[in-house]
């Protein structure tokens, strides 16, 4: 069995003894989500923007990659050989590197694969069991075509390593803007971008702060069920890649849902470092290499469970809900 727990380590174990077999660490706190593959000796492993392909018998990455999409914690299961669906229904395909479809599974309760078939509750009214085959035929069609238009290699991307981008800081004081630049400096290089004032592209970090507000935290684990209260600065941070007026990629930062207490430490004072969670967001941010060319990205896709079956929601929709800078 596999098991991931906070602290980035994800063990294989010997489920007679319980004995460690394998043991890969991932670099994050946070507990990883965990698919095996059907051969048993591959596990898909997912956390945050990023995922793994780890074959624990030779104990070697066979694939990862750091996506534009945010895939959550939990890959479902394995749709095929080289396919397997996340939490948050994204469709990762192995050897295209990245996400090529998203089922939209808000009304899918505890989602399973049975073969080819994805067998879940739907929770729509009527509720029914629906038995339907994933990934579906235009989904397959718009991989082909992506692959096709992919062969052109970074042809196809609009950012990639060795693109010029510049950073700005919006919104926040001097000092801050100087950690934030710095942070931001540090993660384009990590993502093989090359740092520049005059470039076309440029990566915006902006953050706004509200009003203080109580919020409430319950202790994970254990038999406790004590709340703590903080008085906290609410605020929003926000990071884009921008090409012109257009935005490539988008990500949003909040009061964290999760605080890690030091020995002693209260929530009230881990909470009050409001200034070094932003900033921790804005450090531990793993940017994707790689951003598709708008018209590349759009053939990919998003379907929903209607009646059964999988209702297709046309790229008009999506392009026409693009998000723009005023």
């Amino acid at each position: 069995m596999a098991v991931s727990q906070g602290g980035g380590d994800v063990t294989v174990r010997e489920t007679a003894t319980g004995d460690v077999v394998q043991t890969l660490s991932t670099g994050h706190v946070l507990a990883a989500g965990l698919a095996f593959h059907p051969s048993g000796r591959q596990l898909a492993v997912c956390f945050s923007n990023r995922y793994v392909v780890w074959d624990w018998l030779d104990d070697r990455i066979v694939a990862e990659a750091v996506t534009s999409d945010t895939l959550g914690s939990a890959p479902t299961a394995w749709l095929n050989d080289t396919q397997f669906l996340t939490g948050l229904g994204n469709v990762v395909d192995v050897d295209l590197g990245m996400p090529f479809w998203k089922y939209l599974l808000d009304v899918a309760t505890d989602p399973l694969m049975i073969g080819d078939k994805l067998v879940t509750l739907a929770t729509q009214n009527p509720a029914a069991v629906v038995s339907i085959a994933t990934p579906h035929p235009t989904a397959m069609e718009a991989r082909q075509q992506l692959h096709q238009l992919m062969e052109a290699g970074d042809e196809a991307m609009l950012v990639r390593p060795g693109t010029e981008v510049a950073i700005a800081v919006e919104g926040v004081a001097a000092a801050e803007s100087a950690a934030i630049e710095q942070a931001l400096t540090t993660s384009a290089e990590q993502a093989g971008w090359s740092v520049s004032r005059q470039a076309g592209i440029a990566l915006v970090a902006k953050m706004g702060r509200g009003e203080e507000q109580q919020i409430s935290y319950r202790m994970i684990g254990g038999r406790s069920r004590d709340v703590s209260t903080a008085t906290l600065v609410t605020y929003q941070a926000e990071l884009e890649v921008r090409s012109g007026a257009h935005v490539l990629w988008h990500r949003s930062f909040y009061v964290p849902t999760l605080l890690r207490l030091g020995e002693g430490e209260t929530v009230q004072e881990e909470g009050k470092q409001v200034d070094q969670l932003v900033l921790g967001c804005f450090r531990q941010l793993e940017l994707p290499p790689r951003i598709l060319r708008p018209e590349v990205a759009d053939q990919s896709g998003l379907s929903g469970l209607r009646d059964g079956q999988w209702m297709d929601i046309r790229a008009e929709f999506r392009n026409r809900n693009r998000r723009r800078v005023e």
